[in-house]
């Protein structure tokens, strides 16, 4: 038999790789999953004031880009970045707001 007979390829030719590409999207971005980490990181660290504010900023930043993206690339679950988001403005919030209550107590 040749090469080019249909009959002679591999039956496992016919079926697609269990490793290869997933037909269904991602349910979450890398970004949504590292605003929501720098987020719950920035609400523990918000009494230390620099790195809340630092850490704050970035889960804010990087949340609304993964929330952008989530809906650009039609992912069904955008919820990471939305609590990053909002973690990341609890954080600003709370060292602001330490921060007022230090200037004005001096």
């Amino acid at each position: 038999m040749s090469a080019s007979n249909p009959s002679s390829v591999s039956p496992l030719d016919a079926h697609a790789s269990p490793v290869g590409e997933s037909k269904t999207r991602s349910a979450a971005s890398g970004r949504a999953i590292a605003s929501l980490v720098c987020g719950i990181i920035a609400v523990l660290t918000c009494l230390l004031l620099i790195p809340g504010l630092i850490l704050g900023v970035i889960a804010v930043a990087m949340g609304i880009s993964a929330r952008g993206d989530c809906a650009r690339k039609q992912r069904t679950a955008p919820w990471q970045a939305n609590a990053g988001i909002g973690l990341g403005a609890l954080a600003l919030i709370g060292a602001a707001g330490i921060l007022i209550a230090a200037a004005l107590s001096s």
